[in-house]
């Protein structure tokens, strides 16, 4: 790239500071001795760019700032931090900077930043060696801040003089300044929001986020979430069939894109290592395949906006579960004030890694929901929000039941009266949804998200069609005993009895060329495994009628 700032934005927990560690090793004159060591296997070893191990580095974090005590605690930690990492930095190079240790004591009694910074410039300015500023989760803080609705707090950070806002100025003016102290600077955090507030919207910083030649960067590719898995069960002589793991997998963590015109999809990094290590040490899956780290996202969200936005835009949210997708803009520059904006909702949703790329359609940009890690994340959050607006509280542990009937007996009908019950009865006179057939698939979709028995597909791609609902054991519970294909019906109250019967019989027949898809029945038909289908015909709100059938 042909500047010298960058910004990369990605999800939390998805290999950021590890990349970072990386780039500090390749760039780092002092790791040159090291360079077969850690590269020796890698097609940057044989092609290395002409700044390899050229540099000073210094790397911040600022994850872990104390929030919770008020502004001044925050910049008291914020400056102790960075006075230990900047002496750190004077001891790493004393042979390399004239009086470095002489300065690292220095650095430590500094009164302030600007003084700790002045002794950067004046002692590596004029060195023909430059300093490659690496700074990780540079919004960690300050998004922690707006997460506990302390806005207050987070504008004197950011505006005016506040210091976090001042110090990004005197990196850009070392950066921008004769000597050139910092020749390259590199930010990772979770989103633009705050580094746009700190630097007054200025085109300081080149996003490479959603950048094409960076789509792949971060994250695991197909290959090498195959090749980790194929270790783990190499290792540990495990009794699980590649292409099977893969294909769990794929659907739990996969989807990510970056780029809404590319064709690269990378599976979140935290999540596979933590269902490689399940395995590893269990040797088998985890009966919780989501990292709980994730889970806290939407809340996150919520505090950003704020509850009553979020409220507003639930009816879009909940439009978006039942598509899988969303038409909407995704910003790169993302200010406070303008976070009441629904385009910025989305953007949102994107950088965290709950919605992400689908295609460009039209000119406009798709997006939809990643996996099921994700989609259950969404139902988790949409059924609170439900239950919320609607002043009414579900049972789930009847709810769970009546899966259990589903999984291990065959029996459909609980789950649908609870399901008629529960949702149909009370949801279907709500200004936020218009009940219909997507409307009840996607209701249908969000209670079953709330057991872990089954992978659920919504619209699978069939050799003959798509399919409303399929109903897959889920491979942590191999007990399970019944899979089910689900054709879903939704008639007026005024329809005829012919014409029920009608759409009855078209259901069926849609079930049955469904069933001659050989990859499909072969998925859902193991050996001890029955599968089932059923027309499910809901005649408005007032009643439903159920026609099973057992394939033999």
């Amino acid at each position: 790239m042909s500047t010298s700032f960058h910004i990369l934005a990605r999800p939390r927990r998805f290999g950021k500071s590890l990349f970072l560690d990386m780039m500090a090793r390749y760039y780092d004159v002092s790791e040159a001795p090291n360079f077969d060591l850690y590269f020796h296997d890698l097609y940057i070893h044989s092609h290395p760019t002409p700044l390899k191990n050229s540099y000073f580095v210094l790397k911040l974090s600022f994850a872990g700032l104390e929030t919770g005590q008020g502004i001044e605690r925050i910049q008291k930690d914020f400056f102790t931090k960075l006075r230990f990492k900047i002496s750190g930095f004077f001891r790493n190079y004393q042979s390399l900077i004239p009086n470095g240790t002489e300065l690292s004591d220095m650095v430590l009694k500094a009164p302030d930043v600007k003084t700790a910074m002045e002794l950067l410039e004046n002692s590596v300015g004029f060195l023909d060696r430059k300093i490659f500023l690496l700074i990780d989760e540079y919004d960690n803080f300050a998004n922690e801040l707006l997460s506990a609705k302390k806005s207050s707090e987070y504008l004197d950070l950011t505006k005016g003089t506040g210091f976090y806002k001042t110090f990004f100025k005197q990196l850009k003016e070392l950066a921008e300044s004769e000597t050139r102290v910092f020749d390259r600077i590199y930010v990772t955090g979770v989103s633009p929001l705050v580094l746009d507030d700190l630097t007054s919207g200025a085109n300081t910083f080149t996003s490479l986020s959603f950048h094409p030649m960076f789509a792949g960067m971060l994250g695991f590719t197909e290959d090498e979430t195959k090749d980790l898995l194929q270790r783990v069960i190499a290792e540990k002589s495990l009794p699980f069939k590649i292409d099977e793991v893969m294909e769990d997998a794929r659907k739990y963590y996969n989807g990510y894109k970056f780029d809404p015109e590319g064709s690269i999809k990378l599976y979140n990094p935290d999540m596979v290592l933590y269902f490689a290590k399940e395995i590893f040490l269990l040797g088998k899956y985890p009966r919780e395949i989501l990292d709980m780290n994730v889970r806290s996202d939407f809340g996150k969200i919520d505090f950003l906006l704020g509850a009553e936005r979020v409220e507003a835009l639930f009816p879009k949210l909940l439009q978006t579960a039942f598509d899988g997708k969303v038409t909407a803009e995704v910003s790169e520059r993302l200010r406070i004030e303008e976070l009441y904006l629904e385009k910025h909702f989305f953007s949102l949703l994107t950088y965290f890694g709950l919605l992400t790329f689908d295609s460009i359609a039209r000119g406009d940009i798709v997006l939809r929901i990643p996996n099921l890690v994700i989609e259950k994340l969404h139902w988790e959050h949409l059924i609170s929000k439900l239950e919320k607006l609607s002043a009414t509280n579900l049972d789930t542990s009847e709810l769970s039941k009546t899966i259990q009937e589903l999984a291990y007996s065959g029996k459909i009908e609980p789950f649908i009266q609870y399901f008629f019950d529960r949702i149909i009865g009370i949801f279907s006179n709500r200004d936020f949804i218009k009940m219909n057939e997507k409307a009840v698939k996607g209701l249908m979709v969000g209670l079953l998200h709330l057991s872990k028995l089954y992978l659920i597909f919504s619209e699978p791609e069939m050799s003959c069609g798509y399919a409303d609902l399929i109903l897959k054991r889920d491979a942590r519970f191999p007990d399970i005993l019944y899979n089910w294909i689900i054709e879903l019906k939704y008639l007026k109250a005024n329809s005829s009895e012919p014409e029920i019967e009608q759409q009855i019989t078209e259901g069926q027949n849609e079930l049955k060329h469904y069933t001659e898809d050989p990859r499909w029945r072969k998925m859902l038909q193991p050996a001890g495994v029955t599968l089932k289908t059923a027309v499910i015909a809901f005649i408005d709100g007032k009643e439903f009628r159920i026609v099973e059938n057992v394939l033999s």
